[in-house]
């Protein structure tokens, strides 16, 4: 699910109408925009000691990911 928004800028019929154009461009965007990137994305794998510099943010979430609390699954 993605979200994306738009800055209201009034009330009035012509101000709702340009907003909806807006959003509307936007959201065509942003599906151009994953779409394109779809490909890429399915078909990278990861491995811890191969992140470059660059990768800081996807590590930091890595690190993150791994030490999130769980629990036990439920024995039967």
């Amino acid at each position: 699910m993605d979200v994306v928004g738009v800055r209201k800028t009034g009330d009035s019929p012509a101000e709702r109408q340009a907003a909806n154009v807006a959003l509307q461009e936007l959201c065509g965007f942003v599906d151009r925009l994953i779409a394109e990137d779809e490909p890429v994305l399915n078909t990278m794998r990861f491995r811890k000691g191969v992140l470059v510099g660059s990768d800081r943010h996807l590590a930091r979430y890595f690190k993150y990911v791994e030490e999130f609390p769980r629990g036990a699954p439920p024995s039967e």
